[in-house]
C-alpha cells in the first residue's frame, strides 16, 4: 500500500471519528457554575443546547449547578432547581411576526401590563423518575380534538392541557379557527395551529419565577379528560419496564377519580402508610434537596423553622 493511500485512510478513519463524537454529545450540556451569574449560564445552556432560552429571572442571579454531557431537559432541571424557579416548552404567537418580537420581550419582563397571556397547564411531571432526564416536551404529541370553542384561545387550552407546552399570546387576539390543526408532534401541531389562525410563531424554553401552588380540586370533567391523554402519551414514550410502572399508576389515577373526597383521602392515607411507596417519596425528595445550592438548603431549613414557630403559637 503506497504511502498516499494509507494516509487517506488514516484521514478518513479521524473524520469519522471526528463526526461521530459530534453527532453522539450533539445537544448535549455541561455545565459547571459556582455562584455564577444566570445570564452567563443561559448563554451557555443556549449555545450547546442550539435552543432559545428566555427568562423574567434577574440576569445577575447566582446559579450553582455542575452537569456532564446531559440531555437539556435534565440541565434545564438542575437551573430551575438552582434558581428557585420552573421551566417551560413556551410557543408565542401572535398575529405577525413583530407582534411575536414583542411577546419576546414581554415574557422577560413577566408582562407587567397584563397584555399577554399564558395559557399553561403541565408542571412537574407525577411519573417522573429523579434519576433520568425528564422527557423533552418537543416529542409530546397532541391528539387534538374538540376544544372547548373553535378559536384560537380554545385549542391553545387543549394543547396545554394535553401536552407538556404552555401558549403565549396577546389577550385581546383570539380568532376563529375554522380548520382544526391535524394531531401529531407538538413541535408541528403548534404551527399547524398558528397558522390556521392566520398567525406567527415561534418556539422558546422559559426559566419563569416559580408560581404559588394551588391545590384546589379540578372539577373540569373535559380537562381531566385531557390531563389523561398526557399522561398515556407520555407512557407510550417511556422504556418498556418504566412504561409497566407508569401505566399502573395512571390505572391507579383512573380509579380515583371515580371516588369521592372523602374516600381519595382515605385511599390517600392508607398509601402513605406503605413503607415501599414512602420509602420512595423519601429518596425522591432528598435527590431533589441534593441538587439545591448552599443557600437554598439555609432558606429552606428558615422556611421550616419559620412554619414550626407559627405551629406552635405565640409564647404563653
Amino acid at each position: 500500500m503506497s504511502q498516499k493511500k494509507l494516509l487517506g485512510i488514516i484521514v478518513v478513519i479521524l473524520v469519522a471519528i471526528f463526526g461521530y463524537r459530534i453527532y453522539h454529545n450533539w445537544g448535549l450540556i455541561t455545565v459547571h457554575a459556582t455562584a455564577e451569574p444566570l445570564s452567563k449560564v443561559i448563554a451557555d445552556i443556549q449555545k450547546q443546547g442550539h435552543i432559545t432560552l428566555k427568562t423574567d429571572l434577574d440576569p445577575a442571579t447566582p446559579i450553582t449547578m455542575n452537569v456532564d454531557k446531559v440531555p437539556l431537559t435534565a440541565a434545564l432541571n438542575a437551573l430551575a432547581e438552582s434558581a428557585d424557579s420552573s421551566w417551560q416548552l413556551v410557543y408565542v404567537v401572535a398575529p405577525d411576526a413583530s407582534a411575536v418580537r414583542v411577546g419576546l420581550i414581554a415574557i422577560e419582563k413577566a408582562d407587567s401590563q397584563g397584555s399577554w397571556n399564558l395559557e399553561s397547564h403541565s408542571g412537574r411531571n407525577p411519573f417522573e423518575s429523579n434519576d433520568s432526564a425528564p422527557l423533552d416536551p418537543r416529542g409530546d404529541v397532541w391528539n387534538v380534538s374538540a376544544p372547548k370553542e373553535a378559536t384560537f384561545a380554545g385549542y391553545a387550552e387543549e394543547a396545554s392541557w394535553m401536552t407538556n407546552v404552555a401558549f403565549y399570546y396577546p389577550t385581546d387576539w383570539n380568532p376563529p379557527v375554522n380548520s382544526a390543526p391535524s394531531s401529531g408532534v407538538i413541535s408541528k401541531s403548534a404551527s399547524r395551529l398558528a397558522r390556521a389562525a392566520s398567525g406567527k410563531s415561534t418556539a422558546i424554553f422559559a426559566l419563569l419565577k416559580r408560581a404559588p401552588r394551588e391545590f384546589a380540586q379540578n372539577d373540569d370533567p373535559q380537562a381531566a379528560a385531557w390531563s389523561e391523554d398526557r399522561m398515556e402519551e407520555q407512557a407510550k414514550r417511556l422504556p418498556a419496564a418504566q412504561r409497566k410502572v407508569v401505566q399502573a399508576a395512571i390505572e391507579e389515577r383512573k380509579a380515583d377519580a371515580k371516588l369521592t373526597p372523602e374516600e381519595r383521602r382515605a385511599k390517600w392515607i392508607a398509601r402513605m402508610g406503605d413503607p415501599d411507596r414512602l420509602g420512595q417519596m423519601i429518596e425522591q425528595m432528598q435527590q431533589r434537596f441534593d441538587r439545591r445550592s448552599p443557600e437554598q438548603k439555609q432558606k429552606m431549613y428558615q422556611r421550616l423553622a419559620n412554619l414550626k414557630m407559627q405551629t406552635k403559637g405565640p409564647a404563653q
